[in-house]
């Protein structure tokens, strides 16, 4: 499901989910941004999709109509723009695009030849996320380390600069 988000004809804003064709657009009943449908759905304990359905109109608007006359609004927004980030993959050109498609390449060869950084990341594909467990025993052990002066060995003190080197 595709959802859009646009103004009307007398400017207030709507969302509608795109037809099949990429033709129509359906209107819903409602909600006039995709956050307050997903904040809609999260109070009711339901899916997006499935608030979007109930709250389907029954007319349809041309999508190239909307498009045209400048109505479109994006995919995601708040009222706030300081609330609201869209971000992306970082691969905005092709020279990003091949050096993610190299690195992910040479992930599959030997650990003898990549970079510490390669090897870094290997390792966090490789584990994955430590256990919520694991995680609250290593902050406690580090808490208690700092109390006492001394340093866990999975929690390295990083270097703080002074000052005088600022």
């Amino acid at each position: 499901m595709r959802l859009v988000q646009f103004r009307t004809d007398q400017g207030s804003r709507a969302v509608a989910i795109a037809g099949e064709d990429g033709r129509t657009l359906a209107p819903l009943s409602g909600p006039g941004s995709v956050v307050e449908l997903a904040t809609l759905a999260i109070r009711e304990g339901r899916s997006l999709s499935e608030m979007a359905e109930q709250r389907r109109g029954t007319t349809t608007i041309d999508y190239e109509a909307v498009a045209s006359s400048g109505r479109l609004l994006p995919p995601v927004d708040h009222p706030d723009p300081a609330h609201c980030w869209v971000t992306g993959t970082g691969l905005t050109h092709l020279g990003s695009a091949a050096a993610r498609d190299k690195m992910h390449a040479k992930l599959s060869t030997g650990a003898e030849e990549l970079t510490d950084s390669l090897k870094m990341f290997r390792l966090g594909l490789e584990g994955g996320k430590p256990s919520a467990r694991r995680e609250q025993r290593r902050a406690q052990a580090y808490g208690r380390e700092q109390a006492r002066g001394q340093r866990h060995p999975e929690c390295p003190r990083r270097p703080v600069a002074s000052a005088s080197r600022l």
